[in-house]
């Protein structure tokens, strides 16, 4: 999934005369449909209610792409939580949602999550992630 992300981003951002990408295209195309549709009753200031579109693809595409990096991020650590990730206090939680939570945390240098790794590839992984969440959102 992370893969798929930073491939749209470049694809959107960096390399937008290409004029292909892989999730902005869908997430554009419904945002534009549902304005569409929303503006109908409007009439004569159709335009202005059309005109909020832009800013709004922009914003979705944003939160997509965060939370697919997110979604991505716990994929990759819902397995090795109470393993190579751990609560700093306490029993570690493994369900899904506390691996979002980890995983989703892990994209800035805050680091504020409840989570710690416990190895060197876990340490590599959580310093990625927030190279990436930073270089995304400071790209946006």
């Amino acid at each position: 999934m992370t893969v798929v992300v930073l491939l749209d981003i470049f694809l959107t951002v960096l390399y937008a005369r290409a004029g292909i990408a892989l999730l902005s295209p869908v997430v554009s195309q419904t945002v534009w449909g549902v304005f569409r549709l929303v503006s109908r009753p409007a009439g004569r200031h159709r335009g202005r209610v059309l005109s909020f579109c832009g800013p709004v693809i922009l914003v979705a595409l944003i939160f997509v792409w965060a939370a697919g990096l997110a979604l991505g991020s716990a994929l990759i650590m819902h397995p090795h939580l109470g393993g190579g990730i751990r609560a700093s206090q306490g029993p570690t939680p493994t369900d899904f949602i506390s691996a979002l939570y980890a995983g989703s945390s892990s994209l800035s240098f805050v680091g504020a999550s409840d989570f710690k790794p416990q190895s060197a590839a876990f340490q590599t992984l959580y310093m990625l992630n927030s190279l990436i969440g930073m270089s995304v959102m400071s790209w946006c």
